[in-house]
């Protein structure tokens, strides 16, 4: 099952340097039935943009939390089982996983780039509705797994050796 998890850039550099996301639980969105019912007619893969623009959501709310470069950032990754999350609040399509997802089994990352900052950082501030919207009229950027030194950079976290990961 394709999950896609919100996060940001201290979330990947942890993740640079762990090789794993955790601990559970992982709070994370996927193609359910519900994210299905709110797309009748569509294919999967408008239905998997919909449960990414859910996790991309829920990293702005993470940003005031971490100090984190004002950029959405959501991994996709794949689980062999997920639960539904009861929580009203997170919408159609949220999951818990009950394991750690280790980066070889992720799938690419999503982030904003630079010009969504301004958006990005003025819905982190005060997430109404509004602002959260004005966020997704920027576009996530698709980065290889392997281009997580690349993208930390990007993000203004490059490693502090110039090293990779291993």
């Amino acid at each position: 099952m394709r999950v896609y998890l919100p996060a940001t850039a201290a979330v990947l550099a942890a993740l640079r340097e762990a090789r794993v996301l955790g601990p559970a639980p992982l709070r994370a969105y996927a193609v359910t039935d519900d994210v299905r019912a709110d797309v009748p007619g569509e294919d999967e893969e408008e239905a998997e943009f919909l449960a990414t623009l859910a996790a991309a959501r829920e990293s702005v709310l993470l940003l005031a939390a971490d100090g984190s470069a004002p950029r959405r950032v959501v991994i996709a990754a794949d689980v062999s089982t997920a639960r539904p999350d009861d929580d009203p609040a997170r919408g159609a399509g949220a999951v818990l996983l009950g394991e750690e997802v280790p980066l070889a089994r992720m799938a690419s990352v999503h982030a904003d780039e630079e010009a969504a900052e301004q958006a990005v950082a003025a819905a982190a501030a005060d997430p109404t509705e509004e602002r959260l919207d004005a966020c997704e009229e920027h576009d996530l950027l698709w980065w290889a797994t392997q281009e997580l030194d690349e993208l930390l950079a990007d993000l203004g976290g490059a490693h502090p050796d110039g090293a990779g990961p291993e």
